[in-house]
């Protein structure tokens, strides 16, 4: 196939086959956030809406873009600000307990998997949703869950 390349004013014909020009005009994966130019989604904002959010130069904005919290659906939107609530609860019934991931103790946990909310022990694996016992974990089940459920939206 011919193809035009103009290069400082000067046009030159070349030949290239057709792999050459789908491997010159395929769109490359970004390495890196920065290096998008364009974003859109959805963001949730200090009040706690979750808004949609489009912008094709991500450099022209002062408010939003620069904090790169602009997720790439709304579920995932829904899920960060139910993150941020649950953490808040969380810190209330954990007190100062860390989970430890070294196998010397078990921290039990609230997870999604098989399409449901499910719960489990572990001693190596981590979770957001950790707990230092299972009867805090349970309650904070019973009391918590349709933030839970919106948590877990990310996987919808």
């Amino acid at each position: 196939m011919n193809a035009q390349l103009t290069v400082n004013g000067h046009t030159i014909s070349i030949e290239l086959t057709q792999e050459q020009i789908e491997q010159l005009t395929k769109k490359k994966p970004m390495k890196k956030w920065e290096d998008l130019e364009e974003i859109s989604g959805f963001f949730v904002h200090p009040t706690g809406f979750v808004n949609q959010f489009e912008l094709h130069n991500k450099t022209s904005c002062m408010y939003v873009a620069p904090t790169k919290a602009i997720y790439a659906t709304e579920n995932q939107a829904r899920s960060a600000l139910a993150m941020a609530q649950l953490s808040q609860l969380m810190k209330d019934v954990n007190g100062e307990w860390k989970p430890k991931y070294n196998g010397s103790a078990d921290n039990y946990n609230i997870e999604f998997w098989t399409g449901s909310i499910n719960t489990d022990y572990s001693s190596y694996k981590a979770e957001f949703l950790t707990f230092p016992t299972s009867k805090i974990r349970d309650q904070f089940i019973e009391d918590h869950k349709e933030l839970i459920e919106e948590y877990f939206l990310m996987h919808k």
